[in-house]
């Protein structure tokens, strides 16, 4: 089986192999694009002066996402990484505490979360199981993180 066949047998291999390889290939970057985590819920209740966020994820979040806040109009941004959106709309209105409503925009790779503050706040964020836990609240004389937000909150 030295002849012919063994050489076309042998560049059929071959090519699998190549078409194999440039498939993975291909495919890698596809998979860059598909998002690990989602937002599924955003609710909120009031403890005392500090008003409470919960951000419901799909899985746990690995750390607290990087934020940034302004002041005119007071605003607190969250830019979750590889996290899509899973509400049914982009814009989550909240009846009680400081925040008047969410802003939840998908970009790519991320999806960033805007508090809409009535007032500027100082916030501080923890992870609780699958949530992220956001405490605001009015630090006296400052505009520097809450020093400590209790452990677990009702919702």
């Amino acid at each position: 089986m030295n002849g012919p066949e063994t050489r076309h047998a042998m560049r059929m291999i071959k090519n699998s192999i190549v078409t194999a390889a440039l498939c993975l290939g291909a495919a890698g970057p596809l998979a860059a694009w598909a998002q690990s985590n989602s937002i599924e819920s955003i609710t909120s209740s009031q403890h005392g002066t500090a008003t409470v966020l919960r951000i419901q994820l799909a899985n746990p979040p690995t750390d607290a996402p990087p934020s940034f806040t302004i002041s005119n109009p007071p605003r607190v941004a969250m830019d979750f990484r590889d996290t899509d959106s899973k509400l049914a709309k982009s814009l989550v209105e909240l009846n009680n505490g400081d925040v008047h409503s969410v802003n939840v925009v998908q970009g790519t790779g991320r999806s960033r979360v805007v508090l809409n503050l009535k007032r500027p706040l100082s916030f501080q964020s923890t992870i609780e199981g699958n949530a992220l836990v956001v405490c605001l609240d009015q630090a006296a004389g400052s505009n520097a993180p809450v020093a400590a937000a209790p452990a677990s909150y009702s919702f």
